[in-house]
């Protein structure tokens, strides 16, 4: 990916951010004497690291040996909304994210074995219905459980190995999933902190034989992994 358009996706979320402050500022105005909005709005920013409880490579319906996988801090721009009921509240958001792993595992040469090391880095959209309950709602601070699903797409995905030749190639195709959210989050006045879980409910499985400009090496090569993600991120909330 080379110079602005490594990031191109990433500006235009914030350009979006930026026009819609106004419009859901104006909506949000009337407040409880807590200062709490009938409507809020939160921008935030984290760190996520994905967890692969599952994961296997195969050749064909062969499965290959000694896979292992390492997984490494990615990170994640995040736009809600939320519309409060009293206790509860309904939280849609939108959400950019960067993943990144690495898997190695033996593939057959001949009846030899050959390690194959595999970097990865995935960008996801994704959109979350979130609902919300209200533990501590006194004054300024907030203590929250937020509970719903997450409907996302894997949008790019690099894959690269320094021993190839053309050590980088991509897949631009689409990859949906659904994953399950939970997690707590806490306001301290306009501060907003949020620690999470989300719950892959499938495979999100990587066949290497549908990309174009892949290795040799990787012929007739997938992955089957499911994969679940631990999030931290602050933020402000309007």
């Amino acid at each position: 990916m080379k110079g602005g358009k490594k990031y191109a996706a990433l500006l235009r979320f914030l350009l979006l951010i930026g026009g819609l402050f106004p419009v859901v500022q104006t909506v949000s105005g009337q407040a409880d004497k807590n200062n709490h909005h009938a409507i809020n709005i939160g921008l935030k920013a984290g760190l996520n690291a994905l967890s692969l409880s599952h994961y296997k490579a195969y050749q064909g319906e062969t499965e290959l040996s000694n896979l292992s996988g390492k997984n490494k801090s990615g990170y994640g721009l995040n736009l809600f909304f939320r519309i409060n009921l009293d206790r509860f509240f309904m939280q849609p958001e939108a959400e950019w994210s960067l993943y990144k792993q690495e898997i190695s595992y033996d593939y057959p040469v001949g009846d030899n074995y050959q390690s194959t090391h595999l970097s990865i880095e995935t960008q996801a959209a994704k959109i979350n219905v979130l609902v919300g309950y209200n533990m501590t709602k006194s004054g300024p601070f907030l203590l929250n459980l937020v509970i719903g699903p997450s409907f996302r797409d894997n949008f790019k995905s690099r894959y690269g190995n320094t021993l190839w030749g053309n050590p980088v190639f991509q897949n631009t195709r689409p990859n949906y999933s659904t994953n399950g959210i939970m997690g707590i989050t806490i306001n301290i006045a306009k501060v907003h902190f949020d620690i999470r879980y989300e719950i892959s409910f499938f495979n999100s499985n990587i066949s290497f034989d549908e990309m174009s400009g892949r290795p040799d090496l990787l012929e007739g090569i997938s992955i089957r992994k499911r994969e679940n993600i631990l999030s931290f991120s602050c933020g402000w909330m309007f």
